[in-house]
Order: structure tokens, then sequence, then C-alpha cells
């Protein structure tokens, strides 16, 4: 049994949790959380498990019902430590997102225009140590202020996570459709002709539930001043 095609059979349960997450994840952190780890526990962190444990492999794979206890348990167990340690988790995105992106823009900047020519020796000497340094301040600095702004964060996460499972619901299934091949849609999500209206599809989601996300904060700002003059 494919992996993949386990994702779209459980079109049923995806895509609710796919429309929770992109319209209601800001809101409710704590629930929204416990879904993107269910998804990321189930369909990142349980192949990763059968790819690198042959028990965990033979186990689930010996027969169906294995399979999706394996994947259901591995999902709930994610959720609960998501639920659980959220705030470290957003720190760690932040962390990991502005420290990164520091390193690398420095790094190229500084031997793009030629400016790593012109440090005096003991900076080229230990370069990767100082960028180093930097980055890990500048990764604190973003994952305290993504801790502050956590229902921002999640409702990103929430809407690149569920644009990401609605785009693979529906490209599947269309194509599942026209070719009535369940390997030929497998392996559609492994080429370049499913992979570019995959990345597509997720970003044209994505812009339209952050614009919807926008009209739907703006008129909530509105309500409260539209009282004032009843």
């Amino acid at each position: 049994m494919s992996h993949l095609w386990g994702v779209l059979d459980l079109w049923f349960i995806l895509v609710p949790v796919s429309f929770f997450l992109i319209f209601a994840a800001t809101y409710i952190e704590r629930i929204a959380m416990s879904l993107v780890g269910f998804v990321l526990g189930s369909y990142v962190l349980f192949p990763l498990l059968l790819d690198k444990f042959e028990p965990v492999r033979e186990w689930a794979l010996a027969k169906e019902t294995n399979y999706w206890v394996s994947l259901i348990i591995v999902g709930i167990f994610s959720a609960i430590v998501l639920y659980l340690l959220y705030k470290i988790f957003v720190f760690l995105v932040g962390f990991l997102a502005s420290g990164a992106m520091t390193y690398f823009v420095l790094d190229m900047f500084f031997k793009k225009f030629d400016f790593f020519s012109r440090l005096n020796n003991f900076v080229q000497e230990n370069w990767f140590a100082i960028l180093l340094g930097i980055s890990a301040v500048v990764g604190i600095i973003g994952g305290l202020f993504a801790s502050k702004k956590s229902s921002s964060i999640i409702g990103i996460l929430g809407m690149i996570c569920g644009s990401f499972i609605l785009a693979v619901q529906t490209i599947g299934w269309i194509y599942y459709l026209i070719v009535k091949d369940k390997e030929k849609t497998i392996e559609l999500f492994s080429r370049p002709a499913g992979l570019v209206p995959l990345v597509v599809l997720t970003t044209i989601i994505l812009t339209l539930s952050v614009g919807i996300s926008r009209k739907t904060r703006k008129k909530k700002e509105k309500a409260p001043d539209e009282h004032l003059f009843d």
C-alpha cells in the first residue's frame, strides 16, 4: 500500500482538517497545533519510521489494519507533543527561520560583493564561528518575537499546511478520475507534471486564504466601531 494513496483515501478527514487549519488556526491555537501535529506525525514522521525501522515496517505492512493503527498512533502522539509544547515549537520555528535567513544572507552578501577579502585575518579565519554567533543572536530574537506573535505564526503555518493538503487532494483525485489507476496517480507526484501544478495550486489556495483572512479580520475590527453609532 502506498502511503500517498493513504493520504488521498482519507480525504473525508483531511479536507475538513485543512479547512480548519486555513480559517480557524489563528483563533484556536492549541487545537490547530494538535491538528498540524497529527498531519506531520501521520504523513511526515510515520513514513520516516517505515523507512528507517525494519520492525515497524514489517508490523505496519503485515495487515492493512496494522497500517492504519500505526499511522493513527503516530499522528496522535505527534498531536499531543505539539499540543503540550506548541510555544517551544513556535519559538523554534522563529529561531530557525530568522537564524538561517541571517546566516545565508550575510554570507552571500559579504562574499558576493567582495567584502570578505577586506576583513582582517582574524575575522576571515573565524568567519564561520562569527557568522554562526550573529545568526544565533538574531535567531533568539526571532524566536522570542514569534512566541509573542504565536497566533499569527500558527495561522500562517495552518494556512500553508491546509493549502498543501487541499492541493494534493484536488490534483490527486482529479487525475485519478481521469486515468482510473492508483499507481499512475501515485507516480504523478514524483514527476514535474505533478509537482509543478501542486506548487502552483498550493500557492493559489494560500493566496486566496490570506486574502479571505484579511477581509474577515477587517470586518471584525470595524464591527465594534459601527456599534458606537447605534
